[in-house]
């Protein structure tokens, strides 16, 4: 991205995202798992459109997490939504998954290192919010824009931090399609790279 400045944000990102979410995955688990085309042919619709479903919402959020970059910056959206993404991502699958371990010491210890990440996002949002009034905006236009783009900022990564985490809802559902890969040849290690195309 540092070569491409003169770039639009859109020709960037897509660049992004042919490489990293079809040829990487695609390469990768084509030289990885043995048979995938029938891993796939095995496993069934119903856990198909879950990993599909998952997985496209995830798709949406990677979209959402570039613009919500470009709207707030790196340091304040990328802390908002990396705060978001591990705190839903951490105790969404504690509370859906296994709920009679929140209150074991693995459980506990999740929840503190959340409720730590949390402290970090409000931290980082007041000293943004400071920086934000100190700023010495001559235009009232100006300063009106600058206010809605902040919100716009806010609610685009806002939706890209709670809509990341369905990622991990993507493997946790795709776990069959992972014990059908090893089943034809796949390591354990490798399995997962079905998953990912």
């Amino acid at each position: 991205m540092k070569f491409t400045t003169k770039w639009k944000w859109e020709n960037t990102w897509s660049m992004w995202s042919i490489w990293t979410l079809l040829v990487v995955p695609w390469t990768i688990a084509l030289l990885t798992v043995p048979n995938l085309l029938q891993v796939y042919s095995e496993v069934g619709m119903g856990a198909l459109f879950l990993i599909f479903l998952f997985g496209f919402i995830w798709g949406f959020s990677a979209i959402a997490f570039g613009t919500g970059l470009d709207y707030l910056g790196l340091a304040l959206g990328y802390s908002l939504m990396m705060g978001m993404i591990i705190t839903i991502g951490s105790l969404l699958p504690l509370i859906t998954g296994h709920p009679e371990d929140i209150l074991k010491p693995n459980g506990l210890a999740i929840i503190f290192g959340v409720l730590v990440i949390i402290a970090g996002i409000i931290l980082n949002a007041w000293v943004a919010v400071m920086k934000e009034r100190d700023l010495d905006i001559s235009a009232s236009r100006e300063k009106s824009a600058e206010k809605k783009s902040f919100l716009k900022g806010v609610i685009i990564c806002t939706i890209a931090g709670t809509t990341a985490p369905m990622l991990n809802y993507a493997f946790i559902y795709g776990d069959k399609l992972r014990v059908i890969a090893e089943n034809l040849g796949a390591t354990k290690t490798n399995a997962p790279n079905s998953i990912w195309t």
